[in-house]
C-alpha cells in the first residue's frame, strides 16, 4: 500500500473522529473554545453554575467582548465567596490565583484591582474576602447573564 496513501486515510479517520467527539461533547452541553479548554454551554433560560466545581457556563474573559468579561468577574468572585461562606475563611493567594486564571486571568495579580479603594473584595491576614460591594455586584452579574449560583453565595 502506498504510504502516502495510508498516512492520508489515518489523518482524514482523526479528523472524522474529533469532529464526532466535539459533536458528542456539544451534545453533552460542552463544548471546546478555540483554544480547546472546554467549556459549558448555555441550553436556554437560567444556568446553574457552582464557581468552585463546575466549568463556566459561558467563555470567561477580562478582555473579551462584555458577555465574557462579565463572566470573567462573576467567576472569580463567586468562587471566593464559595470560600468565604463554606469554609468560613478567605481565600488564599494561592487560592486567589487558581480561581483568577479559572477566570481567565492570567494570575491572581490581576484581581488586585477588585480590592482597590472599596472594590469588590478586601484582604485581611493575607487572605481574600468578598465585600457588601462585591456581593450585590455578584447578584447583578448572575442576573444579567441569566446563572443561577448556589442559594449560599448570594
Amino acid at each position: 500500500m502506498n504510504t502516502n496513501l495510508a498516512q492520508a486515510w489515518v489523518t482524514a479517520a482523526r479528523a472524522f473522529a474529533d469532529t464526532l467527539e466535539a459533536e458528542i461533547a456539544k451534545a453533552d452541553g460542552v463544548e471546546a473554545d478555540a483554544d480547546g479548554t472546554l467549556v459549558a454551554t448555555a441550553s436556554g433560560g437560567p444556568v446553574a453554575y457552582d464557581p468552585l466545581v463546575d466549568a463556566t457556563p459561558m467563555k470567561a474573559d477580562p478582555v473579551g467582548s462584555p458577555e465574557q468579561r462579565r463572566m470573567a468577574w462573576l467567576a472569580f468572585l463567586a468562587a471566593v465567596r464559595a470560600i468565604n461562606v463554606r469554609e468560613g475563611r478567605g481565600a488564599t493567594p494561592a487560592e486567589v490565583r487558581k480561581y483568577a486564571m479559572k477566570a481567565g486571568y492570567p494570575d491572581g495579580r490581576a484581581v488586585s484591582g477588585f480590592s482597590n479603594e472599596g472594590g469588590a473584595t478586601f484582604s485581611a491576614d493575607g487572605t481574600r474576602f468578598v465585600n457588601e460591594g462585591g456581593l450585590k455586584w455578584l447578584g447583578e452579574l448572575s442576573s444579567e447573564l441569566d446563572i443561577v449560583l448556589p442559594a449560599d453565595l448570594i
